[in-house]
């Protein structure tokens, strides 16, 4: 067992949980060890010794080919060792089929001709030019033996090796087309989970909004990029008297009324801007490339809109009054500072009489 897990020790997961290129490799190198070994013995007890020292060879470059992607562990040794292990099959196959004849040494060659349909060695469109390629060896080496070493000749049988081994393509190709297939329906159904987990993680659950979360996606880019071309303001927007609306029709009516002001936000302002559920009825929304002038102008307009669109429940209409506090975003200055003090202009407005925007004066 030990020994077993000693040669199996590269079976392993890469990122996407799929077979690691090493594992397909190194398992062609050990059958490639197995059969060069058997096929050595054979050449021997016949006495065809320049087949047995050619096996021999394959013998001892596939076992340092093996200890070599052990060690390595890169993917340039891995194809090195894949290309190793063509060319010593093709030359096993080939020469054993002039000299001796038919022998199974097509096996050879078949084995290295299924081996990018088992493992990921390569792309789909190396793999299928290493299929044709190797199926027109197959091929050409059954009629060169049929044609130029007749006293082994076996007309019939070369027919039927050669119908075999198109066929072996076919199925081949079948088989890389359904597994590319599969595979891009694999990464297309992966990466809808990713985006969907993803959104699921950094949108609020009740409006649909971004949550803190999404704003530390952004942070770096509007630390680094707000200058004189790429102005950003920051509106901090708060409810006015949200727990007695609350109090007086229920957690559903408020519920519904965050989902209603969400709504009204996606409609009032720009894909780019970010609109972010700071908690409770706080908002945060973040404006690209927007001054502090035009940012007042565009959250009195949303304030007006929100005033004078009331939400209708259980048939009582219900006007929301919004206090905004409004900041432009310094270059050389913390994020987290710019939203505190919007957070601070909003308070402010809730001193001074509530429903306004506050916006900081100019020093």
């Amino acid at each position: 067992m030990n020994f077993l897990h000693w040669i199996f020790r590269n079976l392993k997961l890469d990122d996407n949980n799929e077979i690691d290129l090493g594992f397909g490799v190194v398992t062609l190198c050990i059958l490639t060890i197995v059969l060069s070994f058997c096929y050595g013995i054979f050449y021997f007890i016949i006495g065809i010794y320049e087949l047995c020292f050619l096996l021999t060879m394959i013998f001892f470059t596939s076992l340092a080919l093996y200890f070599y992607c052990c060690r390595r562990n890169r993917r340039a040794a891995y194809i090195a060792a894949y290309w190793s292990m063509n060319v010593s099959c093709v030359l096993v196959h080939f020469f054993t089929t002039y000299y001796v004849g038919d022998c199974g040494t097509v096996f050879f060659v078949i084995m290295v001709l299924l081996a990018p349909h088992m493992y990921p060695l390569t792309n789909a469109r190396n793999t299928l030019v290493m299929d044709i390629i190797l199926v027109i060896i197959i091929n050409l080496t059954y009629w060169f033996y049929l044609f130029s070493a007749p006293m082994y000749a076996d007309f019939v049988g070369n027919i039927f090796r050669i119908i075999v081994s198109n066929t072996c393509l076919l199925a081949c190709v079948f088989l890389l087309y359904i597994n590319v297939s599969a595979q891009d329906f694999i990464k297309e159904s992966r990466q809808k989970l990713i985006d969907e987990a993803s959104k699921e993680v950094v949108l609020d659950a009740l409006t649909g909004l971004g949550n803190r979360r999404m704003l530390e996606q952004y942070r770096s880019e509007f630390e680094q990029t707000v200058s004189q071309e790429y102005p950003l303001s920051l509106a901090a927007v708060d409810i006015d008297f949200f727990k007695n609306i609350n109090d007086a029709y229920g957690h559903t009516a408020g519920d519904k009324i965050l989902e209603f002001i969400a709504k009204n936000m996606k409609d009032s302002f720009r894909k780019s801007d970010l609109l972010i559920r700071w908690g409770g009825e706080e908002f945060l929304i973040l404006l690209r490339r927007t001054r502090i002038e035009h940012a007042v102008i565009i959250m009195e307009n949303f304030r007006l809109r929100m005033q004078n669109s009331p939400i209708i429940i259980d048939g009582v209409p219900i006007y929301i009054r919004l206090t905004i506090g409004v900041k432009e975003h310094r270059p050389h200055t913390s994020l987290d500072d710019s939203i505190k003090k919007a957070d601070e202009l909003m308070y402010q407005g809730k001193l001074q009489g509530r429903n306004r925007v506050v916006v900081e004066e100019k020093t």
